[in-house]
């Protein structure tokens, strides 16, 4: 009597981490090519050394680590704008996740990406007006916040 012994395959998600070209430098902060089994990237079919001649010191990431680090280079803190800068962001393309989430408050992101998730959130608060580049996840009350923590610390609940 034989006995057959079955292994069982490995989880696809385990398996399946996705590497690139990453560039941390400040010229070109992103993905640059998809690395393939025989290390070459996917769409020039350069190696890494050929790649950096061109876009200097370059990592290997999983692709979720290198949108991470992206996004963060680009996230930003709140600064003030003019009013007509506001109204700018606000007419030039549709906003999205337009609210009044707090009375004499309103906060939109234009619907243009900076990078990945990263928008510009637009903010007033009274009769002043913000800009801050974050994440498109967030909810308009939390915009809103994140400004207020920065300009009206005191009026800010702890």
């Amino acid at each position: 009597m034989s006995t057959t012994t079955i292994t069982p395959p490995v989880a696809a998600s385990a398996a399946a981490v996705r590497l690139v070209f990453f560039s941390p430098t400040e010229r070109y902060s992103n993905i640059i090519d998809t690395v393939e089994p025989d290390g070459r990237g996917k769409y020039g079919g350069q190696t890494k050394a050929e790649l950096e001649l061109v876009y200097g010191p370059l990592e290997i990431l999983g692709q979720e680590d290198a949108v991470s680090r992206v996004e963060k280079m680009h996230t930003k803190e709140p600064v003030e704008i003019t009013k007509e800068r506001f109204w700018h962001f606000l007419e030039v393309l549709p906003p999205c996740k337009w609210s009044h989430p707090v009375p004499g408050c309103e906060a939109f992101h234009v619907s243009e990406r900076i990078t990945y998730s990263i928008v510009t959130w637009c903010v007033r608060i009274a009769e002043r007006y913000f800009s801050v580049d974050c994440s498109d996840k967030l909810q308009p009350a939390q915009v809103v916040n994140l400004v207020a923590v920065k300009f009206f610390p005191q009026q800010v609940a702890a």
